[in-house]
């Protein structure tokens, strides 16, 4: 079943978090996800993101790789010019991360519009501390974008790292398993209720699903896929 016959995925414009340590699978679901809309832009400070087999099987939609700021831009004007859609995934080089350069990118988002912005592992990119004041783009995109059809999703690996404003912009919320106890009670707080922990860590890539109508789960990767 797809996630969208499954009610699971996110409009264009949502905010959307995929919660879950490394090798839960949230990377894969985050995938699912993106592989539905045009103009993604993946902001990857891991290195890490691939498109999987999709790259084998659709080399030509899926080959767009930015290793820095300068590039990345010059991509974003070819996509634009050729009307392709084509996803880009930005290899975010460390010092782009760490002076705060990449928040650049939310802007360039709503002046671009129609455009999905995923950030892999999120705490590599916002910080608790003063965020709004850090990254001044990445908040008007998160609290503004929606008019200009500017969805964020956000890859997160510890929920109590990232601000409670952020998570609650996050209406779909898709919960893999987690260890730490202060995870799974911000988790549980996002969720609207207990989650059986034990279930998740006994069946792998298995999560629960919350957005404004409904919480459900546990939902198993491999056939939500």
């Amino acid at each position: 079943m797809s996630l969208d016959a499954a009610g699971f995925l996110p409009s264009p414009q949502d905010r959307w978090c995929d919660i879950g340590p490394t090798g839960s699978g949230k990377t894969e679901l985050a995938r699912a996800i993106l592989t539905n809309f045009d103009n993604v832009v993946v902001i990857d400070p891991k290195l890490e993101f691939t498109w999987g087999s999709l790259a084998k099987s659709d080399p030509k939609r899926y080959r767009r790789i930015a290793r820095s700021l300068k590039d990345l831009h010059k991509q974003l004007e070819q996509v634009h010019r050729d009307r392709s859609g084509d996803p880009i995934i930005y290899r975010a080089p460390w010092n782009e991360v760490s002076t705060g350069a990449i928040d650049i990118i939310p802007l360039w988002a709503l002046k671009r519009k129609d455009t999905m912005l995923f950030y892999d592992e999120l705490e590599n990119c916002v910080k608790s501390g003063g965020w709004e004041y850090l990254a001044p783009n990445f908040t008007a995109c998160c609290m503004q974008g929606r008019s200009k059809f500017v969805g964020m999703g956000f890859g997160i690996k510890s929920p109590t790292q990232i601000p409670r404003v952020i998570l609650r912009e996050a209406r779909l919320r898709y919960i893999f398993y987690l260890e730490l106890e202060a995870d799974q009670k911000r988790a549980e707080e996002l969720y609207g209720g207990p989650i059986d922990w034990d279930e998740l860590l006994d069946q792998e890539f298995t999560w629960m699903f919350r957005n404004r109508k409904v919480k459900s789960g546990p939902h198993w990767l491999p056939a939500s896929l």
